[in-house]
């Protein structure tokens, strides 16, 4: 049976798959916060949530093609969010 090396709990935190990870999460989150509430909603719906389009424009009560819409222009906004922030120095 093998057996992992003990790391010291603060070792661990700072390997170096773990800071890029904190980062991505960081960058994420503050990229999320350049989306409207109706982009952020259907977004999250649809893609932490496994919703369907149709059935996330059911709940939100939204006819689909708004909801495609907001999320199509959720996902630019988050593109362009995500690569000024991941690029920066």
């Amino acid at each position: 049976m093998s057996r992992e090396p003990d790391v010291p709990a603060a070792a661990a935190s700072d390997l170096p798959g773990d800071v890029a990870l904190r980062e991505r999460g960081r960058a994420l989150r503050t990229a999320l916060a350049v989306l409207t509430p109706d982009e952020r909603r259907a977004i999250e719906m649809a893609y932490f949530s496994g919703l369907t389009y149709a059935e996330v424009a059911e709940r939100l009560q939204a006819p689909l093609g708004a909801v495609k819409t907001r999320i199509r222009s959720g996902l630019e906004k988050l593109r362009q969010a995500l690569a000024e922030r991941l690029h920066e120095p």
